[in-house]
């Protein structure tokens, strides 16, 4: 059975916690699959107003954050 991984986006003062999880290889490819939504996100427009800097936290299934990707 392969990792689950979360990726929660946080704007700064908020934070969207990903319910459901990925599961996938690897730490690398569900990096690699939060660069893709961040990518879709901005290209949507959907990264304006935010409070503080934007940025995807992806953690364990203990909740344990792993690796933090800034917008930029």
């Amino acid at each position: 059975m392969a990792p689950r991984f979360y990726l929660d986006l946080i704007d700064g003062d908020e934070t969207v916690p990903d319910e459901g999880g990925l599961e996938t290889s690897d730490l690398d490819a569900a990096t690699a699959h939060a660069q893709d939504v961040l990518r879709e996100i901005r290209m949507a427009g959907r990264l304006t107003g935010a409070h503080g800097p934007w940025e995807i936290v992806i953690r364990d299934a203990r909740g344990r954050p792993l690796r933090r990707i800034a917008v930029s």
